[in-house]
């Protein structure tokens, strides 16, 4: 989560991927770079990748929430289960 302490989180983005290591990095670097004045979050749905997209999502820490899944749900059930895990206020999605 990104911004202060026990702050309401007003935006959850959620980023769904299945072997996107070659993008994940440069779409979850641009969302972070954003200005933001309020507290949001960033939920990515790792739905089986085997190209090492798990790999590069390690490296966000806590900035970034990773649901790494242990069978492959397809876009909309990973995308659903998403939005219903999303604490924000407001959802949107990086599909």
């Amino acid at each position: 989560m990104n911004g202060s302490g026990n702050t309401e989180i007003v935006l959850s983005i959620c980023v769904v991927v299945y072997n996107h290591r070659q993008y994940i990095e440069e779409c979850l670097d641009s969302i972070l770079n954003q200005q933001m004045n309020f507290p949001y979050e960033i939920i990515v749905g790792n739905d089986c990748s085997t190209d090492g997209t798990e790999e590069v999502l390690a490296k966000y820490g806590d900035r970034v929430r990773v649901i790494n899944r242990p069978n492959n749900l397809g876009l909309c059930a990973n995308l659903y289960d998403l939005f219903l895990q999303a604490k924000g206020r407001y959802v949107t999605n990086i599909s």
